[in-house]
């Protein structure tokens, strides 16, 4: 931002700064999103799921959407009580903070 005044009719730094900006703003809003959500009461309910199969699908779905590498070494493991949808939404921020880095 300091630098636009400077290099205003340049137009790769414009655009540069304009995708930067955009994703600065997406990420403000996916932090905001992320607080407003804690500070509703979650209600859990929970089923008896197997894990494995979630965690494989939410891989699925990810790789589909995202093209960062991915290795797996997945074992099968007891079903447990779970929230599938609190579950899912673990996983998902799990791989997308790791694709982040």
């Amino acid at each position: 931002m300091q630098n636009l005044p400077a290099y205003f009719d340049n137009p790769q730094f414009r655009n540069d700064a304009l995708r930067l900006i955009g994703e600065s703003v997406a990420k403000i809003d996916e932090t905001i999103s992320r607080l407003s959500s804690l500070k509703q009461k979650i209600e859990l309910k929970p089923v008896t799921a197997d894990l494995t199969e979630i965690v494989e699908q939410a891989l699925n779905e990810f790789q589909r959407c995202n093209q960062a590498e991915m290795e797996r070494d997945l074992r099968k493991v007891p079903p447990a009580p779970i929230d599938r949808e609190q579950f899912q939404k673990v996983l998902t921020n799990l791989l997308l903070n790791a694709a982040r880095r």
